[in-house]
């Protein structure tokens, strides 16, 4: 059902959002999130790096429904999103109203993804409209904006934060980083620069924890060879994205691949 329904909405919502939104999305995805950040820290002087606070577990309902609304999404459609979003792991919603869950989705879903990427489409409207000298990209909750001036990104900030606050979410205080562009941002594992892309020792214990797992699964007989390969390869291509040759050439010597 959730499959059903992300494809009977998605070929409706997709085109109307934002060609800087790249969560859940054909032809989108993290590498493309990077290559376009990359490419705003060459055209702007200024960053700033927001986050929303326990998002997938605050995001209200009302605001995905809402949202699904105003991209003209039919009723019964809208009905059924309501029906999954205050659905539990363990079944359905509670039967007395008081107890029925009005925020938060079930992680893992298709639908929770889909509904997420939309919660903040407000917001992505919102920087099109009031701050055409800006840009921004967006991965589900987290964004950047690239500015000319600090005091236009603080303006921009206080835009979004009342945006947020409007949909029933709060900013993530301390994740808020307004910085020269030059200095590089954070985002999506990635410490990303102008002139390179380089992957922060957290996100290479990260990574390294993932592929020696896959490895011991082969060795032990755990997983199938092609299933092993395949998620091998899709790691090195992710740390491909960054300047990690070593690192790669690396973990091969170390893991006897």
């Amino acid at each position: 059902m959730h499959h059903a329904l992300v494809a009977a909405l998605d070929p409706v919502v997709d085109p109307l959002l934002d060609p800087a939104s790249f969560a859940c999305r054909q032809g989108h995805g993290t590498h493309a999130a990077v290559d376009l950040a990359r490419s705003l820290l060459q055209r702007h002087a200024f960053t700033l790096k927001l986050d929303v606070q326990h998002y997938f577990q605050t995001l209200p309902h009302a605001t995905v429904v809402n949202v699904l609304a105003g991209l003209g999404v039919e009723d019964r459609f809208l009905e059924l999103a309501r029906i999954i979003l205050t659905a539990r792991p363990d079944g359905p919603a509670p039967a007395d109203p008081a107890q029925i869950p009005t925020r938060g989705m079930c992680i893992g879903a298709l639908t929770s993804q889909f509904f997420g990427n939309l919660g903040l489409d407000p917001v992505e409207r919102l920087l099109r409209a009031d701050f055409p000298d800006c840009d921004h990209v967006r991965y589900m909750d987290d964004v950047i904006v690239f500015g000319p001036s600090k005091a236009r990104l603080w303006q921009a900030h206080a835009a979004i934060d009342a945006c947020v606050e409007s949909l029933g979410l709060k900013l993530k205080a301390r994740i808020t980083t307004l910085a020269p562009a030059n200095e590089g941002v954070q985002f999506l594992g990635f410490r990303l620069y102008r002139g390179t892309v380089l992957m922060p020792a957290a996100t290479r214990k990260r990574l390294y924890r993932r592929i020696k797992g896959r490895v011991r699964a082969l060795e032990e007989g755990r997983s199938a060879p092609e299933t092993v390969w395949n998620g091998l390869e899709a790691m090195f291509v992710h740390a491909a994205r960054a300047d990690s040759l070593e690192w790669r050439q690396e973990v091969v010597r170390r893991l006897g691949l």
